[in-house]
Protein backbone atom coordinates (compact mmCIF):
# COMPACT_ATOMS: atom_id res chain seq x y z
CA UNK A 1 0.00 0.00 0.00
CA UNK A 2 2.89 2.35 0.96
CA UNK A 3 4.40 1.80 -2.76
CA UNK A 4 1.59 2.54 -4.25
CA UNK A 5 0.92 6.04 -2.24
CA UNK A 6 4.46 6.84 -3.21
CA UNK A 7 4.14 5.48 -6.58
CA UNK A 8 1.10 6.31 -7.87
CA UNK A 9 -0.63 8.94 -6.04
CA UNK A 10 2.28 10.69 -5.09
CA UNK A 11 0.68 13.05 -2.20
CA UNK A 12 1.52 16.38 -2.07
CA UNK A 13 0.73 16.78 1.28
CA UNK A 14 -1.33 13.90 3.71
CA UNK A 15 -4.17 15.10 5.54
CA UNK A 16 -4.16 12.27 8.68
CA UNK A 17 -7.69 12.55 9.86
CA UNK A 18 -7.61 10.70 13.15
CA UNK A 19 -10.42 8.61 14.57
CA UNK A 20 -7.49 6.29 14.25
CA UNK A 21 -9.70 3.75 16.44
CA UNK A 22 -13.24 2.10 16.54
CA UNK A 23 -16.62 4.20 17.51
CA UNK A 24 -17.53 1.41 20.26
CA UNK A 25 -15.71 3.10 23.04
CA UNK A 26 -16.87 -0.02 25.27
CA UNK A 27 -14.55 -2.20 23.23
CA UNK A 28 -12.07 0.28 22.67
CA UNK A 29 -8.50 -0.01 24.63
CA UNK A 30 -7.13 2.37 27.47
CA UNK A 31 -5.65 5.53 26.76
CA UNK A 32 -1.79 4.04 27.21
CA UNK A 33 -2.67 1.38 23.93
CA UNK A 34 -3.87 4.14 22.01
CA UNK A 35 -0.70 6.18 22.50
CA UNK A 36 1.10 3.07 21.41
CA UNK A 37 -0.58 3.11 18.32
CA UNK A 38 -0.35 6.17 17.41
CA UNK A 39 3.39 6.43 18.14
CA UNK A 40 3.60 3.30 15.57
CA UNK A 41 1.69 4.69 13.23
CA UNK A 42 3.58 7.74 13.43
CA UNK A 43 6.98 5.80 13.03
CA UNK A 44 5.14 3.92 9.96
CA UNK A 45 4.16 7.16 7.96
CA UNK A 46 7.86 8.81 8.54
CA UNK A 47 9.56 5.96 8.08
CA UNK A 48 7.47 5.14 4.37
CA UNK A 49 6.00 7.79 2.64
CA UNK A 50 7.82 10.29 1.14
CA UNK A 51 5.41 13.75 1.11
CA UNK A 52 6.21 17.05 2.36
CA UNK A 53 3.93 17.39 4.37
CA UNK A 54 1.87 16.19 6.87
CA UNK A 55 -1.19 17.47 8.64
CA UNK A 56 -2.71 15.27 11.46
CA UNK A 57 -5.63 15.78 13.06
CA UNK A 58 -6.68 14.12 16.60
CA UNK A 59 -10.21 12.73 16.33
CA UNK A 60 -12.54 12.30 19.37
CA UNK A 61 -11.87 8.76 19.54
CA UNK A 62 -8.25 9.27 19.99
CA UNK A 63 -8.53 10.71 23.34
CA UNK A 64 -9.52 8.85 26.52
CA UNK A 65 -12.98 9.92 26.20
CA UNK A 66 -14.99 10.34 23.50
CA UNK A 67 -18.76 12.40 22.65
CA UNK A 68 -18.92 13.69 25.96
Amino acid sequence: MVDFINNEIKPEAVLWTGDSFPHDEWMSPPMSAKTKVLDKLTEMFLANLTYPTMYPVIGNHDLEISDI
